[in-house]
């Protein structure tokens, strides 16, 4: 042992060559230590697949025209049934998600589901149940591009809820053409016209749902609003 006490002021004094570690790889040990596994996306992409069913209140449309349960004030007279006006959507959508925030950007195809019928708009003076017109849509379909934003809260890791908001074009297909003069049961009578209606329309969207999340990986979104008609619908994809 005298010999280790008698070198050890020399070893003290000796240098010794460690290897220095690079700052880089002492930053990303750290990280690996910090968070073992895969390391976290800044944002997350979905493509999803959609659908949703669109219509408009009867309350809303008994504000400008007659239905069946309308009677007239002289004669008695129910008014025809009015035609539904309902639509449906089906489409593909790109959506990327960062934090609380949704970037949802769709294409989708919406044919109307009116059934050909009579129309006659409220007058203001008396009721007349005979100058409406009987209409008809001929192959008439949206073709809807847009791109909406929505903010999300995510109480739990497998569910969540969001509201948004988001603006879209609408390019028209097929016609809506009509006759301005029917029959006493409400037939068209006469030659038909088709409604000069402009062929882009824009598209007002507010949304509100929510989301079920599976691991990150698959999600699915049931929502329901505005989309130019009030709507329910769901979406459903992949998550990368």
């Amino acid at each position: 042992m005298s010999w280790l006490v008698m070198f050890a002021p020399a070893l003290a004094a000796t240098p010794l060559d460690i290897p220095q570690q690079d700052s880089t790889d002492a930053e990303a040990s750290e990280e690996t230590a910090a968070a073992p596994g895969a390391r976290k996306r800044a944002a997350l992409m979905e493509v999803n697949l959609r659908a949703r069913y669109l219509a408009v209140p009867d309350v809303l449309l008994d504000l400008g025209s007659y239905n069946g349960d309308d009677v007239h004030e002289t004669t008695g007279a129910i008014h025809p049934e009015r035609p539904k006006v309902r639509a449906a959507a089906a489409g593909i959508e790109f959506a990327i998600r960062k934090d609380n925030a949704n970037g949802i950007f769709y294409f989708e195809y919406m044919p109307a589901l009116v059934e050909d019928g009579y129309w006659d708009d409220r007058e203001s003076d008396q009721d007349n149940f005979s100058d409406g017109d009987y209409v008809t849509m001929a192959d008439l379909a949206l073709i809807n591009l847009g791109a909406n934003y929505a903010y999300e809260v995510r109480p739990v890791p497998f569910w969540s809820f969001f509201a948004g908001a988001g603006l879209g074009l609408a390019i028209k297909r097929g016609e809506i053409v009509h006759w301005d003069r029917v029959d006493a049961n409400g037939n068209p009578v006469g030659e038909s016209e088709v409604l000069d209606t402009p062929p882009v329309l824009p598209i007002l969207d507010i949304n509100v749902g929510m989301r079920f999340h599976f691991a990150d990986r698959a999600n699915l979104r049931v929502e329901a609003g505005f989309h130019n008609m009030f709507y329910v619908g769901a979406a459903a994809g992949v998550v990368f």
